[in-house]
Order: structure tokens, then C-alpha cells, then sequence
């Protein structure tokens, strides 16, 4: 049987030299490999939880935190691919701007609670009137936000009309009614479009358009 010293080091840093016997080894062989074993499964968990909470937290930063539908950074990115794949295959995309009337008044006077359940209303109506392929957002504040990827400019007012004749929401005071209205602006992507903010800039143009028409309307460039 062999048997020697094998050198090791105690917290002092100073070696001292144990006596390690054949048979001690071989008895400590199938420990250190199960060590070994635990080490690496705990690692590759360590590994997976991360990527999961990364995930998660990508996940939560490309959301509205009040809605849970896509917020503004979500929508610009999306619209960037849209605009992109446009270029590639020709066909029509739409941009809808949605905003509440009156929405200010309605908070001032009801309060931030009933606000955010008009807010929430709107943001399921607007997932319930559209498509898989499309991206139903919030901009900011009272403003919305609809991606309607290969959708015709007769499929997109019929949309608009669907999410119009659906807002009718009224305030949990059950000693008054408040109906709210929105305003719709649509516009399709022209081939001169570069930038995301064009795109924006012409559906908020087309809202601008519908709210000076009275309101409670839809208007499309």
C-alpha cells in the first residue's frame, strides 16, 4: 500500500504536511467527484435562473408597467423592422394615433384612479379589435399607439371604427355617467419614410386632424 505526505496549508499560510494513506485517496475518489457533480449542477442552475430573470426583466422593460401592453421603446423598435420590411415587399402598413378626448378633465375632476381604469379599458379594447401581428401601445399619458402590419387603409378605418363603437366607458361613480370618446388618426407608410419619427409624426398629424374636426372622429391620411 503506498502511503506519504501530501503538503496542504492552514489559514496562517504556514504548510504543515498530513499523512495520507493509499486507501484515505482512493475512499475520498467517488466524494470529490460527487462534490465535483453537485458544483457543476448547481452552477448550470445558477446559470438558467439568471437568464430566466434577464428575460424577465428585458420582458418588463419593453412593457407599459399600468397596462401591460407595448410601451414606447417596444412600438419604435417594431415600427423600425416594419419600416424595413417595406422596403423589401411592397404593401400597405398603417399607424394609428389614438387619444382620449377630454381625458384631463375627466381625471381632474374623477381622480388618478378612475383614470387608470379608463386608461386600462381602452388598452383592452384596443388588444380585443386587433390582430396577433399587430403592436397595441402606449405612447405616454392618455395616448395610444396601433402597428397594423399588411392591413389596407379600408381595414384599418374598420378597426378604428370597431375600437370607437367599443369605448364607451363609464366611471365606477355610481352617482354620475361619464362617457369618453377617443380620437383617431391613421396613416399609411409612404416609401420616402426613413425614420420612425416620420411614421409618428404623420398618424399624429392625422389625430391632430380628427381632434380639430370635433373630435370623436377618425381622420386618415
Amino acid at each position: 500500500m503506498l502511503a506519504g505526505f501530501a503538503a496542504s496549508w492552514v489559514l496562517t499560510g504556514m504548510p504543515f504536511y498530513p499523512y495520507v494513506s493509499q486507501r484515505t485517496m482512493l475512499a475520498t475518489l467517488p466524494l470529490i467527484s460527487l462534490y465535483v457533480l453537485a458544483l457543476s449542477l448547481l452552477t448550470d442552475s445558477i446559470a438558467v435562473k439568471l437568464r430566466l430573470k434577464s428575460q424577465e426583466l428585458e420582458r418588463i422593460a419593453m412593457l407599459d408597467p399600468l397596462l401591460d401592453i407595448a410601451n414606447r421603446r417596444l412600438l419604435e423598435q417594431r415600427i423600425a423592422w416594419e419600416l424595413i420590411r417595406l422596403k423589401q415587399h411592397c404593401g400597405h402598413s398603417l399607424l394609428m394615433f389614438i387619444d382620449l378626448d377630454n381625458f384631463k378633465e375627466i381625471n381632474d375632476r374623477f381622480g388618478h384612479k378612475v383614470g387608470d381604469v379608463m386608461l386600462k379599458t381602452v388598452s383592452q379594447i384596443l388588444q380585443m379589435a386587433t390582430r396577433p401581428s399587430d403592436t397595441p401601445a402606449r405612447l405616454g399619458g392618455d395616448e395610444f399607439v396601433i402597428l397594423l402590419p399588411d392591413t389596407s387603409p379600408e381595414e384599418g378605418r374598420a378597426i378604428a371604427q370597431r375600437i370607437m363603437d367599443a369605448t364607451s366607458v363609464v366611471t365606477d361613480r355610481p352617482d354620475h355617467q361619464q362617457t369618453l370618446t377617443l380620437s383617431i388618426g391613421i396613416a399609411d407608410a409612404l416609401p420616402d419614410m426613413q425614420e420612425v419619427t416620420d411614421w409618428l409624426q404623420a398618424a399624429d398629424s392625422a389625430l391632430y386632424e380628427a381632434k380639430r374636426r370635433g373630435k370623436n372622429q377618425i381622420f386618415a391620411h
